[in-house]
C-alpha cells in the first residue's frame, strides 16, 4: 500500500462584522481579523489606487470573482483577491494599517467560522484547522448546517481539485478529506448526493485498497483512505 501523508493546515480566519458600507452595496463585507498569517489561499490579485474603504469595496463587487480585497490606508492602495489555489506551504504577514475583508453575496455564509464564499459556484467552503476522522468530520461540519464537500459536480470539481494543486512542492501528497465512500457497497464509491465518483477522478492506482473506504482529495485527484484515518477536511455549504 503506498504511504499517504497528511499535513498541517495554518487555518484561516477569526471575523468581526464590519459596519455597513455607505455606498449601499446589499453583499456582506466583515473584517478580518488575523492573527499571524494570511489565509490559507492563495489568491489572483489586482491592486489599483482608491480613496476609501467603500471604493476598495466597490471594486470587490464589481469582480465576480472576488472574495476578499484588502485595504492600504497610507497608500489608499485596494487589493482585490480571487481564490486561486490552498496555499499549503507560505504564508503572508498583513502589513501595518492594512484592513482586509471577506465577501459573501448573502448572508447564509457563516464566515465568522472559518468559512470563504466562492462565487464561481455559489458554496461557502472551509478548510479544517484540526484532523478528525470520518465521523468526527461529518459532525463538524454538520454544527453550521453544513457537510463534507461534494464534488459531483463539474463545475466545483474543476476549481476545488484546481485549488489543490501545489507546485511549489514536490511529491508531497496532502490528503484532505471528501464526501464520498463505499460505506453501502463496498468497492462502488458514491457522493453525498448519491452520484457515482468518476472514474477518471482517481489518482493513478486508486483505489487501491478494499479495506480504505473513505475518499480524500490531494494534488487535483481522489485517493482511497480509511475512515479512521485523521486527516484534515473541507466542509461546505451549498445553497
Amino acid at each position: 500500500m503506498h504511504q499517504k501523508k497528511a499535513m498541517r493546515l495554518v487555518i484561516i480566519l477569526c471575523l468581526s462584522l464590519f459596519p455597513a458600507l455607505s455606498t449601499g452595496i446589499q453583499s456582506t463585507f466583515e473584517l478580518l481579523i488575523k492573527r499571524n498569517e494570511f489565509p490559507m489561499f492563495s489568491y489572483q490579485q489586482t491592486t489599483v489606487t482608491a480613496g476609501t474603504h467603500d471604493e476598495c469595496a466597490t471594486q470587490c463587487a464589481r469582480n465576480p470573482r472576488c472574495s476578499l480585497f484588502k485595504y492600504e490606508i497610507p497608500a489608499s492602495q485596494c487589493t482585490t483577491l480571487a481564490p486561486d489555489r490552498f496555499n499549503w506551504g507560505s504564508a503572508e504577514v498583513r502589513k501595518a494599517q492594512e484592513s482586509v475583508y471577506a465577501h459573501t453575496d448573502t448572508g447564509w455564509c457563516p464566515v465568522e467560522q472559518g468559512y470563504i464564499f466562492l462565487r464561481d459556484i455559489q458554496t461557502c467552503i472551509r478548510v479544517s484547522s484540526t484532523t478528525a476522522n470520518h465521523d468526527s468530520a461529518l459532525i463538524q461540519c454538520g454544527q453550521h448546517g453544513g457537510r463534507l464537500i461534494i464534488l459531483s459536480d463539474s463545475n466545483k470539481w474543476e476549481m476545488i481539485s484546481k485549488m489543490t494543486l501545489d507546485p511549489l512542492v514536490t511529491g508531497l501528497t496532502v490528503l484532505v478529506r471528501v464526501g464520498a465512500d463505499d460505506n453501502t457497497v463496498s468497492g462502488t464509491y458514491v457522493w453525498g448526493d448519491g452520484r457515482p465518483v468518476n472514474g477518471s477522478l482517481w489518482s493513478s492506482g486508486e483505489p487501491n485498497d478494499p479495506n480504505e473506504h473513505c475518499v480524500a482529495i490531494s494534488n487535483g485527484a481522489l485517493y482511497d483512505i480509511p475512515c479512521t484515518m485523521v486527516v484534515y477536511f473541507i466542509c461546505e455549504i451549498h445553497k
